[in-house]
């Protein structure tokens, strides 16, 4: 579900310029490899980013260009301080 069939198969694009494939439910991030997200038409907006690790359900009552918007300004904060607390466990 999460590998980017467009890309493969289609070598298509998305509008969202952060989540250039799409696998099966999920919108894949190209830069980013093992980074997926699922935007909610009312802006709700689950990610996993599976080389870190962890998962995020970012919930709010908007649209899909608010909760995008949301994910990539927190996404890098929420990087940081998983990289930090595995960093300390070292």
């Amino acid at each position: 579900m999460q590998q980017d069939r467009i890309g493969m198969v289609y070598q298509g694009v998305t509008p969202d310029a952060t989540l250039q494939g799409y696998g099966l439910g999920w919108w894949v991030d190209r830069t980013n490899v093992g980074v997926v997200a699922d935007a909610g038409a009312y802006g709700a907006m689950p990610f996993i980013d599976n080389p870190r690790r962890y998962a995020a359900f970012l919930l709010l009552e908007k649209d899909s260009t608010v909760g995008t918007k949301l994910r990539t300004a927190t996404k890098p904060l929420l990087d940081a301080i998983i990289d930090g607390a595995t960093a300390q466990k070292l």
